[in-house]
């Protein structure tokens, strides 16, 4: 059974659910990456890292590459990179330095490969067929979610409301006439977007802004949006939770959810799932973070 004497900085299950990637830490600032079958045997480091670290573990659809940051000593801007299980090899996504890159995301199609670059203050996409680049402007510092064939992606953005500034959702079109536009016609303080396997909803965590302008401190609640017709369907309505980091299952008949209770100080997550078409929301774990679906 595999073991961390350090912990992990973060961890990915392969898409066919066989494998798990880990980074690993060590007695030194270094992070390595490592790969464990589901059972947790079979440990086996793949990419040393050092004198660096490496997390933000991604895994390609078809599990033959797994992206990551390598993040340099020093507090220096991370780069994106990829390991190739078949070859061993690893490189950067981009040979110029300069471009930087953290929170890798793969289009559920496999054709795009998206990361955040604070160096252009935007989401940059690439097309693995073509090589062109795209930058989606956007100052939240954070990725979006694919649609399911990779030709759209929903982000937040922020916007100014009053004095206020407040994350909004945008659709950005990834062909090569596309464009940006406003995801909701009657925005609120909307992110967290997570898009179903099959393109039909979008999952977004929504804190009213009547509600913020009142003083009331309340949780941001997950709601459903139907891309079809543009209704909004309200999930979570309890203001002492805050509901955040939605993932759906392979299936798209079940939703993850992360939740903080906020009317406990050193209240732990918490993990729940939604049954979408039942309508049941229930915890499965009393503290836990960054759950994810084996298939």
């Amino acid at each position: 059974m595999f073991t961390a004497e350090y912990g992990l900085d973060s961890f990915a299950p392969s898409p066919d659910g066989s494998q798990i990637a880990v980074a690993v830490r060590t007695a030194t600032p270094t992070v390595d990456i490592w790969l464990i079958e589901a059972d947790g045997s079979n440990p086996r480091k793949v990419v040393d890292c050092a004198p660096d670290g490496c997390g933000g573990l991604a895994w390609s659809p078809d599990g033959r590459l797994l992206a990551y940051e390598l993040r340099e000593r020093g507090g220096l801007p991370s780069r994106v990179w990829l390991y190739d299980l078949d070859t061993g090899e690893t490189a950067p996504v981009f040979q110029d330095r300069q471009v930087l890159g953290y929170a890798p995301t793969w289009s559920p199609d496999g054709s795009r490969l998206a990361f955040y670059d604070a160096s252009v203050e935007g989401i940059r996409v690439l097309d693995l067929d073509s090589g062109a680049v795209a930058v989606i402007p956007s100052l939240m510092g954070e990725v979006g979610s694919f649609a399911p064939d990779g030709a759209q992606m929903v982000y937040a953005d922020i916007r100014r409301v009053g004095r206020q500034f407040v994350p909004e959702l945008w659709l950005a079109d990834l062909s090569a006439d596309g464009g940006l536009a406003p995801l909701l016609e009657d925005g609120q303080d909307d992110q967290g977007s997570a898009w179903s396997p099959d393109g039909g909803l979008i999952a977004l965590g929504r804190h009213n802004l009547e509600e913020g302008a009142a003083g009331v401190a309340t949780g941001r609640q997950l709601v459903l949006y139907d891309v079809a017709s543009g209704a909004l369907r309200p999930v979570t309505n309890d203001p002492a939770y805050n509901n955040t980091r939605f993932v759906w299952d392979p299936t798209g008949g079940w939703l993850l959810i992360q939740r903080y209770r906020l009317t406990e100080q050193f209240a732990s997550p918490e993990i729940w799932v939604y049954d979408v078409a039942g309508g049941v929301l229930r915890q499965i774990a009393e503290s836990g973070i960054d759950g994810g679906w084996l298939p």
